[in-house]
Order: structure tokens, then C-alpha cells, then sequence
């Protein structure tokens, strides 16, 4: 199943010229969840655990700051980073470990592309 989240492009919205229709709009903050908040300065903050991605909130927006993702369903237990909340989710990147061999091929692991004195032609 996959998951509707809000984002909010900070670049976009003008919280000066800006009378909320975002949060005057969406139906569970008219029900009186507390979907949106307002941060310290002046950005509307989305709660993803009350929104219910409708996007009604994207249509209102004066200034086209508001835009719905479609994520994926999560994958058990192949969380690598979050970048926050209503940010997206990074699953199943090669981690480098101490200790542990990480090797990642790609157009540059030929022995034609090595630099001549890398040590790794013979």
C-alpha cells in the first residue's frame, strides 16, 4: 500500500502574504485534529500521522507550495534515513562498515578506465 505525504516547498510559500486556505481547507483540521501548525517562522508544518492525503490543501494554496508524493509502501526493516518528517525515506543503500568489504561496479571498474597508477593493472 502506498503512502500520500505533504510537502511543503519552503521557497514557495510567503507565510507574510499568506492566509492559511491550506489549513482552513483540510477536512481533518476542520474536524479539529491538529493537522497543520505553524513553525517559528511562519511555515505551515503538516502532522503525517493525521493527514489524510486527500490534497484538497495543494488546491488551495495561493502560491503553489504544496505538493502530495506518492511513496512506496516501507520496506520491513530497510529503513537506512529519514530526512525528517514529511521527507522521504532511504531503503536498502549499501552501508560502508568498519571492517567489511564494499565493492560497487559500475562504467569506472574497468581495467581500461583505472588510472595508470591505481596499482590494480598488472
Amino acid at each position: 500500500m502506498t503512502k500520500r505525504i505533504v510537502i511543503i516547498d519552503k521557497d514557495r510559500c510567503n507565510p507574510k502574504k499568506c492566509p492559511y486556505n491550506c489549513m482552513n481547507v483540510c477536512p481533518p483540521q476542520r474536524a479539529e485534529k491538529k493537522v497543520f501548525s505553524i513553525d517559528d517562522d511562519g511555515f505551515p508544518v503538516v502532522d503525517e500521522n493525521l493527514c489524510i492525503g486527500c490534497g484538497v490543501c495543494v488546491k488551495s494554496c495561493n502560491f503553489g507550495a504544496i505538493k502530495i508524493a506518492k511513496l512506496p509502501a516501507p520496506i520491513e526493516g530497510s529503513l537506512i534515513h529519514r530526512y525528517g518528517p514529511n521527507q522521504f525515506e532511504l531503503y536498502r543503500l549499501p552501508l560502508i562498515s568498519q571492517g567489511q568489504v564494499t565493492g560497487l561496479v559500475g562504467q569506472n571498474a574497468t581495467e581500461n578506465n583505472l588510472p595508470k597508477n591505481s596499482g590494480w593493472h598488472n
